[in-house]
């Protein structure tokens, strides 16, 4: 009869030690998985090359009024007519509370005549992050035509998706697009069907 207990004794032991073993892989993996994601940052830089033009892209805060109206596209005589408020730089922090930017680029025509210009579709570095990280930008086929003494704006959006983005890529992240402008004869010769001019509206 003792023989008998002690062996259920040591079996029930052992079976408690691997329930707790269990038990603590299962919880230090649900804790680490918390702490990332409280501590899940990350950095996108903003980077334009530019072809063939002296045009130049800035980034402007939005008014929060406009903060809603991504993709519009419109025409100012000057920027006090924009709904912009501050310039800003162009590396972006984000973070779980804070996942996604509402901002507006601009191009400025202090030329006599007018332009026209696109960007090729923006490319990430790494390269592995490009599901997690979402630009709403100005990369959409289009050739925008800019006036002479004019200002062109778009509102944009930058998400991340941290669902997306593993642990090892959150430092940062750099996100590219080329500018090119090209001369009104081809604009009009190869790109008709492209062509995109953003109408003249004052804030």
């Amino acid at each position: 009869m003792k023989i008998y207990l002690s062996t259920n004794i040591a079996d029930f032991s052992h079976l408690l030690r691997i329930c707790f073993l269990g038990f603590a892989l299962i919880a230090s993996q649900f804790i680490g998985t918390v702490v990332n994601g409280a501590d899940f940052n990350l950095r996108v830089k903003l980077h334009f090359d530019y072809k063939d033009t002296d045009l130049r892209l800035k980034l402007y805060d939005v008014k929060s009024e406009f903060n809603f109206s991504v993709a519009r596209t419109s025409l100012a005589s000057s920027i006090k007519e924009i709904p912009v408020t501050e310039p800003i730089k162009s590396e972006l922090a984000f973070s779980r509370e804070n996942k996604a930017k509402t901002f507006v680029l601009v191009v400025e025509n202090k030329s006599d005549h007018t332009r026209y210009f696109f960007a090729t579709p923006h490319t990430f570095h790494p390269g592995n992050v490009s599901m997690g990280v979402i630009f709403e930008c100005f990369c959409n086929h289009h050739v925008y035509k800019l006036p002479a003494k004019m200002i062109w704006y778009r509102i944009v959006r930058l998400e991340a998706d941290f669902t997306k983005i593993a642990k090892k890529n959150q430092d940062l992240v750099l996100l590219s697009h080329s500018l090119i402008e090209i001369s009104e004869a081809k604009a009009v010769k190869d790109y008709r069907q492209l062509l995109y001019d953003p109408p003249e509206k004052k804030e």
